[in-house]
C-alpha cells in the first residue's frame, strides 16, 4: 500500500510524494505471475492491471523523491555537461581507451527509454485512445519546458558540472535543464534497468499526463473526461502539483489554482503586441530568428491575439545578462524561452509554441 507524504517546495506550491507503508511488503512473485513454489494454490486472485502492478512496487529513493544510483561513474557522467571537458563535437567516434565523460549519449538515450515509457503510460491508462490523440499527449508530457520544470522541481540543475565561465547562462537554459532530465532518465537505464524507471515516472508524471489528455480532448472540441466512455481516470496521486504542457506549475484538484494575471499588468516592462519593440533593441543580427520569425507570420495570418512579457532571468547579472520572455494567448501561458539577448529568448518562447498542434 502506497501512502501520500507533504512537503512544501521551495517555489511555495505543496507536493505529495508518495512512500510506501509497512503493508507494502508482498511475497515475491515469479514473471508469469504465479505464487512462488510452496504457495497454496487454492485461492486464485484476479491479476492487476500493469500500472497497478507497477505503483505497488518500491524503489530506493532520497529524500527528494529521486532514485538513488548504484553506479557512481554513471551518476557523475549524467551530471557532467559537455562545456565541462570542451571535447570536439566533429569527431566521429571516441576510442574506447578515452571515451567522452559527458552526459550527451546518457540524454540521447534517455530520451528514447522516456518517449517508450510515457506511450505505454498512455496506452495503459487510456486504452480507448487512437493513436494520433497518444501522440499528441505524449508529445506535451516530453516537451523541453516540461522536463525542464521538473528539473527544476527536483533540483537536478544545481548538480550539473559545466565550465564556470558558462554556468550561469547554461544552468538557466530551458534545454539544458530537459536534456539533463533526458540524462538522468538514460542514468537510471543504465544503472538499474527499465523496471526501474518506470516505477519512478509512473508518480511523478500522472498528473502531467491527466492534464495533458484533458487538454487535448479539448483541442479536439470534446467534453470533459467525465463525459469518455471510460469516465474520469484521476490517479491517486494527482492530488499534488501539476505541471501544464506550457511548463506551468499548478496545484491539484484538492486546492484552486492560483489566478493567472494579465501579462500586461504583471510587469512594467509587458506590452500588448506579439513582438515587443524592446525585445529588438539591443539584439545583434546574428541573433537566430529562424522561429520568431515563422512565429511572427503565423500570428499575423491568423490574426491570433498573443501577448509578451520580457523580464530579467534568475540569476541574470550585468557581466552576464539573461532575459525570459514569456508569450501569452488569453491569459494562459504558451510558450517561455530564456536566453542571453531578449530576441534569443523569444525565438526559444516562439519555438515551442510552433509545437503546440492548434497554433
Amino acid at each position: 500500500m502506497l501512502s501520500s507524504k507533504e512537503t512544501q517546495g521551495g517555489d511555495g506550491y505543496t507536493y505529495h510524494n508518495v512512500v510506501p507503508s509497512a503493508s507494502s511488503e508482498r511475497s515475491p512473485k515469479s514473471s508469469s505471475g504465479a505464487n512462488p513454489p510452496g504457495d497454496s494454490d487454492e485461492v486464485v486472485k484476479k491479476p492487476r492491471s500493469r500500472s497497478k502492478a507497477r505503483a505497488a512496487k518500491v524503489l530506493t529513493t532520497n529524500e527528494q523523491g529521486l532514485p538513488e544510483f548504484k553506479d557512481a561513474e554513471i551518476e557523475t557522467r549524467v551530471f557532467t555537461h559537455r562545456s565541462k571537458y570542451a571535447r570536439p563535437n566533429h569527431q566521429f567516434e571516441d576510442t574506447p581507451d578515452n571515451m567522452s565523460p559527458d552526459n550527451e549519449r546518457l540524454e540521447q538515450l534517455g530520451d528514447v527509454v522516456l518517449n517508450l515509457v510515457v506511450t505505454e503510460f498512455i496506452q495503459d491508462k487510456y486504452p480507448g485512445l487512437r493513436v494520433g490523440p497518444v501522440v499528441k499527449i505524449r508529445q506535451k508530457v516530453v516537451a523541453n519546458h516540461t522536463l525542464a520544470k521538473l528539473t527544476k522541481h527536483l533540483n537536478l540543475h544545481h548538480k550539473l558540472l559545466m565550465h564556470p565561465s558558462q554556468a550561469v547562462t547554461l544552468r538557466a537554459s530551458l534545454n539544458v535543464q530537459a536534456d539533463l532530465f533526458e540524462a538522468f532518465v538514460g542514468g537510471i537505464y543504465l544503472d538499474q534497468g527499465l523496471e526501474a524507471v518506470k516505477r519512478w515516472l509512473w508518480t511523478l508524471l500522472q498528473p502531467c499526463i491527466e492534464e495533458s489528455y484533458e487538454e487535448v480532448r479539448k483541442e479536439h472540441r470534446l467534453p470533459a473526461s467525465s463525459a469518455s466512455p471510460f469516465g474520469h481516470r484521476t490517479s491517486s496521486h494527482a492530488a499534488g502539483s501539476v505541471i501544464s504542457s506550457p511548463g506551468r506549475l499548478q496545484t491539484g484538484p484538492s486546492s484552486p489554482a492560483p489566478p493567472t494575471p494579465s501579462p500586461s499588468r504583471a510587469h512594467p516592462r509587458a506590452t500588448s503586441s506579439y513582438a515587443p519593440s524592446v525585445a529588438s533593441s539591443s539584439t545583434s543580427p546574428h541573433t537566430p530568428v529562424g522561429h520568431l520569425g515563422l512565429f511572427n507570420t503565423i500570428v499575423q495570418q491568423k490574426s491570433i491575439s498573443v501577448e509578451w512579457m520580457i523580464e530579467e532571468a534568475e540569476g541574470s547579472t550585468k557581466t552576464t545578462p539573461m532575459w525570459d520572455a514569456r508569450c501569452y494567448h488569453e491569459g494562459e501561458l504558451i510558450g517561455q524561452g530564456v536566453g542571453s539577448a531578449k530576441k534569443v529568448a523569444m525565438n526559444e518562447a516562439a519555438r515551442q509554441v510552433l509545437q503546440i498542434p492548434w497554433f
